[in-house]
This record gives C-alpha cells, sequence and structure tokens, in this order.
C-alpha cells in the first residue's frame, strides 16, 4: 500500500504535500517516508493530504522543559489556534536526531552534530499533534506553525515567534521543533513516534477531547518537576562558567595540573567570546571532564553552542531547511 501511495504521489500527487520538487525527489526514496505512507490513513493521496493541512507536530524539547518553558509554549500555540489531539513522551537519542535532520546535518561540523545530539537526548521530549483550529486558515497548519516557531538563526527571527518570545538563546538550544510541512510530518512522525504511529493518524481523525490537553499539561508537569530546572541565559551561563574556572585556578588546593587546565580553558572561553576563534568543543569538553566538571551542564551546552563553529566551510545541505536540532 506503501508503494501505491509513493506511486500516486509520483505521478503528481506530491504537490498536495510539498511545493519543493527537490525535496519531493529525495524523498519519494527515504525509507522513513515508505514507513510513514504504509502506516497512514487514509490510504489515498488526496485524503491523506486533506487530513495532514488541518494538523502540524510540535516537539517540546529538554531544553525547553529545563527552562521551565514548555507550558508557556502550549499556552502561546493555542492562542495562535492550535489545539493539542494527541501527543507522546519520547526519548530523542542520537540514532533518531540523525535521522530527522540527516538532510540538513551534511553541512554540520561535529562538534555542532554532538552538541545537538547532547541536548536532544539529555531528557525526554514530548512530540504533540496540533490541530488548526483558527477561524481564518491559508495553506496547511505545518506551515503556519513552522512560521510562528521562528528560524534557529537569532538573527532572523521575529519579535512575535514562538523562539523569539521564549527566549531561545543560541541556534542549538532552539526549545522547540515543528514538521516544516505535510510531507515531513509524514516523515518525522515515522522516525519519532514508529510505534504509535496509528494512534496518531486516528487522532487526526477524531474529534479533540478536553481529556488530551488535560492529560498533556501533566505530563509536562511531571516533566519539569524532575528536570535540573536553568535559566538557559546565555550571559548569565557564560558568568557562572567562568566564575568556576577562575575559582579553579585561584584555589590553591587544586593541583598543579589541574589549575592549568582551567586556565587553559578559561583562555579558550575568552578568546571565543571575543571573537578571536571558535570554541573548540572537544578540547573544552575534555578539559572539564579533566576538571571533574559536567562537560554536558546547560551551562556549558549553552555556551559552547553560541562559541563553536555551526557550518563546514564550502559544503552544502543536501536540503535546505532548519538546522539540526
Amino acid at each position: 500500500m506503501a508503494r501505491e501511495l509513493i506511486d500516486e504521489l509520483a505521478d503528481g500527487a506530491w504537490r498536495l504535500f510539498t511545493d519543493d520538487a527537490e525535496k519531493w525527489q529525495l524523498y519519494s526514496e527515504d525509507e522513513h517516508v515508505a514507513a510513514g505512507l504504509a502506516r497512514a490513513r487514509p490510504r489515498e493521496a488526496a485524503g491523506l493530504a486533506a487530513l495532514l493541512r488541518d494538523h502540524a507536530v510540535l516537539v517540546l524539547q529538554p531544553d525547553c522543559v529545563a527552562g521551565g518553558l514548555a507550558q508557556r509554549a502550549l499556552s502561546i500555540v493555542r492562542r495562535e489556534g492550535f489545539e493539542p489531539v494527541h501527543w507522546r513522551r519520547v526519548r530523542i537519542d542520537p540514532p533518531v536526531t540523525a535521522a530527522i535532520w540527516h538532510y540538513q546535518s551534511s553541512s554540520s561540523t561535529p562538534a555542532s552534530l554532538e552538541l545537538a545530539d547532547a541536548i536532544c537526548s539529555r531528557d525526554d521530549s514530548i512530540v504533540v499533534l496540533l490541530r488548526d483550529v483558527s477561524a481564518v486558515r491559508e495553506g496547511p497548519a505545518s506551515l503556519r506553525l513552522t512560521a510562528l516557531k521562528g528560524p534557529s538563526d537569532t538573527t532572523r527571527r521575529q519579535p512575535h515567534q514562538l523562539r523569539a518570545t521564549l527566549g531561545s538563546p543560541t541556534k542549538l538550544v532552539v526549545l522547540v521543533h515543528t514538521s516544516d510541512e505535510p510531507l515531513d510530518m509524514v516523515r518525522e512522525l515515522a522516525i519519532l513516534v514508529p510505534e504509535a504511529l496509528a494512534d496518531f493518524y486516528a487522532a487526526m481523525g477524531a474529534a479533540a477531547s478536553p481529556a488530551t490537553r488535560s492529560a498533556l499539561e501533566e505530563a509536562v508537569a511531571e516533566l519539569e518537576a524532575r528536570a535540573l530546572a536553568h535559566d538557559l541565559d546565555l550571559e548569565a551561563s557564560s558568568a557562572r562558567l567562568r566564575s568556576e574556572l577562575v575559582r579553579r585556578v585561584e584555589d590553591s588546593d587544586v593541583p598543579g595540573g589541574m589549575g592549568a587546565t582551567a586556565g587553559d580553558l578559561l583562555e579558550r572561553l575568552d578568546r571565543a567570546r571575543a571573537g578571536a576563534e571558535p570554541l573548540d568543543w572537544h578540547i573544552f569538553a575534555r578539559g572539564l571532564e579533566e576538571l571533574g566538571a559536567d562537560p554536558l551542564s546547560w551551562d556549558a551546552l549553552v555556551v559552547a553552542t553560541d562559541l563553536v563553529e555551526h557550518d563546514l566551510p564550502g559544503v552544502e545541505r543536501l536540503l535546505a531547511g532548519g538546522r539540526r536540532p
């Protein structure tokens, strides 16, 4: 049945799911798209496209939860006319991030990829299926939600966009993810919730239940209660990290080798903050480990994602789109 749907899309129905011919060319041979279509309902292109058009996918990431921002994110999207109709708590581990951002990651540096993996796998995320219930709708709900989300690049965001409103501090600590358009929903749901895919498609065709919203809010509250809370503030994180390194340099009880390591990290941090050179994440993380500090603490992750080189020079992405994560 998946092959029949793909054949139908190949005959031109792909335009119901995306306007991007290059994306369709890549996705037509994508195993995750095939898996998503195999479990999709309805089983014909026009009906499936109509159902997807009314829905969008929002992922509340571990950084969003740690910052205590997940409930606020849900409130904002509801205010904008999106109502949750289904959700699932998931762990987005490195193989999942690699699959989701496969077409965008070809131009990313190893440091950027490792930091993205660390953020996404830090704790559980919540995948939320939203229905567009706004009075006036133009285009797919996923496109409208993606526009509301805003880009990963902090310099390109508009004040009204979700990432800007929530205070996302860097290109990788972006708090939320959305599937860009209907074809991406097919692919990403197959990656994020493979065992619950049928439930998500069933929810698209069912009436919204107030119990879904209540259960979602309880799940968010539970995650936030167990998370190590953090302000996700770039300047505050940098100040705390620098202060700890200065303390270790000045502490007479720190063995000479450790003091030298702290001094080297402090110099690297200051040079990167001054714009003299990107932060070498691998050296910096290894040094923090030698000092007995956690290189995957939120302070370290927030600062590093601001200071490392994210893009490989001269290397193009396989497909234009959002940055990992």
